[in-house]
C-alpha cells in the first residue's frame, strides 16, 4: 500500500481523468449488446514533449520534468487553434467537439469547447482542483493519491479507476501516473496540463492497465459574465481496444461529460459555503513575475 497522503490543495487529477472513465462507464452501461469502447482521446503514437527543468529526489532518484511557461503557451496555442485541421464533429448550443488527425497517429486528438454563461473562470477552476468536492462528484474513482508535491502547483499523482461489474467482464480498469502543472496563467485565465511519467514508487499493478497520457489539459478563460472551457486530450488507454470503437465514442459522449462539469460548477459555491472549505488559487509558478500583465 502506498504510504502517501492526498494533497489537500492540488487535486486536478480526478477531474482530468473523469472524462476518460465516464465515457468508459457510459458506453458499456448504455449498450447491452456490445461494449462500444472508450474515450476517443486515445492511442496516439505521436508524442507530446514538455520542455523541462530537471529536479532530483534523493530518496527515489527519478527526474521530475516540471512544465514550463513554454509548455503552457504551447497548450494554449493548440487549444485556441481554429485551423481547418480541426474537424467539427458536434456543434450544438454552447458546445463544440472537434477532432484532429495527427501525423503518424492511429487516433485523433480531441478538443471540446464550451461556454458557461453563469460560471466564472475561478469557480470552474476551483471545481477541477478541489479534492473533496471532486471526490463527491467522481463516480469512477477507485483510488487517488499524491505521491509527491513538487511545489505549490506541480505534483505527481496516481489515479485508479473503477468499473461496474458488468463492464469488468469485457475490459480491465485503467490507472494513471502523471505529472501535473496548474495555476493562474493570465487575467481571468487558468490552466491545467498533465502527462504520464514513470516512478518506481508506483509500478504497474495487477488488475489495472496503465494508460499513457500524451497530453491532457484544460484552458479556462473569461467569456462575458461567464467563462469558456477548452478541454483537450490525447491518451493511449493501451490494451486491445479497436480504433473504430475509440473514434466512434468521441463526439457522442464528450458533450455530456463537459455538461457535467457545468452542472458541478453551478453547485460548487453553495457546497463551498456549507463545507467551509475554501482553497486559494495560486499564480502558476511558470508565470510568476508576469502578474502585472494579467
Amino acid at each position: 500500500r502506498i504510504n502517501a497522503k492526498a494533497n489537500n490543495h492540488h487535486t486536478a487529477s480526478q477531474s482530468l481523468f473523469r472524462p476518460l472513465h465516464s465515457i468508459l462507464h457510459r458506453q458499456f452501461a448504455e449498450n447491452p449488446y456490445f461494449p462500444r469502447g472508450l474515450n476517443p482521446l486515445i492511442r496516439l503514437k505521436h508524442k507530446y514533449h514538455f520542455t523541462t527543468t530537471h529536479k532530483m529526489t534523493n530518496s527515489h532518484h527519478h527526474h521530475k520534468k516540471v512544465a514550463s511557461k513554454q509548455d503552457f503557451d504551447h497548450f494554449r496555442k493548440e487549444a485556441l487553434d481554429t485551423s481547418p485541421e480541426w474537424v467539427c464533429e458536434y456543434d450544438k448550443g454552447n458546445m463544440q467537439v472537434l477532432l484532429k488527425s495527427m501525423e503518424n497517429s492511429h487516433i485523433t486528438r480531441v478538443k471540446a469547447r464550451a461556454i458557461f454563461p453563469k460560471i466564472t473562470p475561478d469557480t470552474l477552476y476551483s471545481v477541477l482542483i478541489h479534492d473533496e468536492y471532486v471526490r463527491s462528484t467522481d463516480p469512477n474513482m477507485h483510488e487517488w493519491v499524491i505521491l509527491e508535491e513538487i511545489d505549490e502547483a506541480n505534483d505527481i499523482s496516481y489515479y485508479a479507476s473503477k468499473l461496474p461489474s458488468i463492464i469488468s467482464f469485457f475490459i480491465s480498469p485503467r490507472d494513471f501516473l502523471s505529472l501535473r502543472g496548474y495555476g493562474q496563467t493570465g487575467k481571468d485565465e487558468y490552466m491545467i496540463i498533465m502527462r504520464s511519467i514513470e516512478d518506481d514508487r508506483m509500478p504497474p499493478r495487477k488488475k489495472w492497465v496503465r494508460a499513457h497520457i500524451i497530453i491532457t489539459g484544460f484552458l479556462i478563460r473569461k467569456h462575458g459574465a461567464g467563462c469558456e472551457l477548452i478541454y483537450m486530450s490525447q491518451t493511449d488507454l493501451k490494451g486491445k481496444i479497436p480504433k473504430k470503437v475509440i473514434n466512434y465514442s468521441t463526439s457522442k459522449f464528450a458533450p455530456s461529460i463537459v455538461r457535467q462539469f457545468e452542472s458541478d460548477a453551478l453547485k460548487f459555491r453553495e457546497w463551498e459555503k456549507t463545507s467551509m472549505k475554501t482553497k486559494t488559487l495560486p499564480i502558476c509558478p511558470a508565470y510568476k513575475g508576469a502578474e502585472k500583465h494579467f
